[in-house]
């Protein structure tokens, strides 16, 4: 109808703000923590995949009947993708993310089978559990007021709308329903006139989760983002071997490197603790994540000289690195003392819904890769590091004969902006190089789907979808690379 081609619900009439459209009583969803233990110690998508198995089994007795009834009969997964398949993918995070998630549903479908055996119950096949843990992992919400994931019938139909979201989910009921049990109920948040799609927000995140978990990519992902380095180490060892301004450390020997290994985790700890207290979201227990600042705004910070208040709150860190081994420690200190001028982002960890920490208190709070997102925003991490490492630059011996590591460091941290420019710049370029395929023939694949749109089977659709998504890291990598801060 009207513009819409997917899969989705769309508005028949005008509807105001405000209009709840949508109301599921709680009692009505299915959930995971009323779901019966697929086997011995198995994780909440495994036992509400099995659940959802079961219950289609029950055909029409089933009092989800209704509900199964309008689930797709095949999924557009990235489980289901066969090796030369996965190659395509040609991202190397995601890659390794499908890999893991394919082992883990895997092995939770044997340990599945082994009771089903054992009980004398006829076995699912792969592809059935396969499309149950897809339909699980991309339909499920955790509903605040059972802290218990739930897949909630029609709601599951709202397609990812992202800032063009008309509607939001709140807890209550709606005027035509009895008196009793909360309900789930979508309202619109502005006018949808008629044809047109009703869309909800999936959350700010990056194509990752999308697509591991949900088999889709949006193409123009504000909140898109790639992984520079996968931890501070591989920042380190790159770091030493291409940048010119830490030449005198490049030569160091094993003792000494050591030693910087022990720097730069020490600064990127520093960094990740001082973001954290003045970022305006909150770590989720139970998730992992990082912190993000504005490069962009902080390269213009250090090249203006500092205000009184941040010349006192550098010298309170550079005595505090001080104290704690650093020698000068200029540049760290200009770095830490201006966090809390800049405007901080919490980035939940992507890729790792399926893992088994996740959700639980032993999850970690933070993740060793090290980001950058497409609107210049990057780890807290990196440039602290930096930081720290041009400080040991200006300190080494040799790197200069006539000026004291003090104001050696002081000179660095003028370079410090470009340095981080460059860094970026090459970094990206790099990783752009580095995939089999580019931007444009990407463009002409998906250009030849498009023009046999509703002809493609569900692999053409799958393909697509990864098409579409590491065509998306390209566009970041090639952004960044041409990017002048």
């Amino acid at each position: 109808m009207g513009d819409v081609t997917v899969r989705g619900l769309v508005a028949l009439e005008d509807l105001p703000p405000s209009t709840p459209i949508l109301s599921v009583p709680v009692s009505s969803t299915l959930r995971d923590d009323r779901a019966a233990e697929a086997y011995p110690g198995a994780p909440w998508n495994a036992n509400l995949a099995a659940q959802l198995l079961q219950e289609r089994e029950k055909g029409s007795a089933s009092a989800f009947a209704p509900y199964i009834a309008t689930l797709p009969e095949s999924c557009c997964s990235p489980l289901l993708l066969q090796e030369h398949q996965l190659h395509e993918v040609q991202y190397g995070p995601a890659m390794d993310a499908i890999a893991a998630y394919r082992q883990s549903v895997r092995a939770a479908y044997d340990s599945c089978c082994a009771v089903r055996a054992a009980a004398g119950q006829q076995q699912f096949s792969w592809q059935e559990w396969a499309w149950a843990v897809h339909m699980v992992q991309s339909r499920s919400i955790r509903l605040a007021i059972t802290g218990c994931k739930v897949m909630i019938p029609g709601i599951d139909l709202l397609n990812h709308g992202g800032s063009a979201a008309n509607g939001q989910l709140v807890l209550g009921k709606a005027s035509w329903q009895l008196e009793g049990e909360p309900a789930v109920c979508f309202v619109t948040s502005s006018h949808i006139p008629a044809g047109q799609q009703v869309l909800w927000s999936y959350g700010t995140r990056g194509n990752d989760d999308y697509f591991v978990y949900h088999g889709f990519a949006l193409p123009h992902n504000p909140d898109e983002d790639v992984v520079l380095f996968e931890d501070v180490q591989q920042l380190l060892a790159w770091a030493l071997q291409r940048l010119p301004q830490l030449q005198p450390l490049a030569a160091a020997g094993w003792e000494q490197q050591q030693q910087l290994a022990a720097v730069a985790e020490a600064a990127a700890t520093r960094a990740a603790q001082e973001a954290s207290a003045f970022c305006s979201s909150g770590a989720i227990q139970g998730t992992s994540s990082s912190t993000l600042l504005p490069l962009h705004s902080l390269t213009q910070q250090l090249k203006q000289p500092p205000s009184r208040q941040q010349q006192q709150a550098q010298q309170q860190w550079q005595q505090q690195l001080g104290r704690s081994g650093g020698s000068g420690a200029v540049c760290e200190a200009a770095v830490l003392s201006g966090m809390k001028y800049l405007k901080l982002h919490r980035r939940l960890a992507s890729c790792r819904l399926h893992s088994a920490s996740w959700g639980t208190p032993d999850c970690p709070q933070t993740i060793p890769e090290l980001v950058l997102r497409c609107d210049g925003c990057i780890d807290v991490r990196l440039p602290a590091v930096m930081a720290a490492l041009l400080d040991a630059a200006a300190a080494a011996p040799g790197s200069s004969s006539s000026s004291s590591a003090g104001q050696q460091a002081g000179l660095f941290v003028e370079q410090l902006p470009a340095l981080l420019q460059q860094l970026v710049q090459m970094r990206c370029q790099e990783l752009l190089e580095a995939f089999p395929s580019g931007i444009e023939q990407d463009d002409v694949w998906l250009m030849q789907q498009q023009q046999q749109a509703g002809q493609g089977s569900e692999a053409d659709w799958l393909m697509a979808a990864v098409v579409h998504y590491r065509r998306a890291k390209k566009q970041v990598l090639r952004d960044q690379a041409a990017c002048q801060l």
